[in-house]
């Protein structure tokens, strides 16, 4: 799993939001071993946007970030207080469990934990 947080510039949160969604989704969702992703909020941060994405392996997130992630990093520059930063982690126990097949479920309903 990877988890990046970035930080939308002043009045440019939504319009990131919309970007995330319309532009650069579709681009994960074609990467090789990609399953699902989740934005997170952050209640006391109202400008970070966090997002999790689950991969099938750490091979696969670094074959996307060395494919796809400096197109996207200079898409959305302009509406960023933030670099872009990913950090991998492991998800591991009964929840793991439960997290795959909710972003399973989602992402074949192409809900994908993004409001409307």
């Amino acid at each position: 799993m990877a988890g990046s947080k970035i930080l939308a510039a002043p009045d440019r949160r939504d319009e990131l939001c919309k970007l995330i969604e319309t532009e650069l989704l579709p681009i994960v969702r074609n990467q090789a071993g990609f399953i699902g992703v989740r934005r997170v909020a952050l209640s006391d941060e109202p400008r970070a946007i966090v997002f999790l994405s689950l991969w099938r392996c750490a091979e696969d997130i670094e074959n996307f970030e060395r494919a796809a992630l400096k197109g996207i990093k200079t898409l959305i520059a302009p509406m960023l207080d933030s670099e872009l930063k990913t950090r991998m982690f492991e998800v591991a126990g009964p929840e793991a469990e439960a997290l795959l097949i909710s972003m399973l479920s989602c992402e074949r309903g192409r809900l994908n934990g993004w409001p409307e």
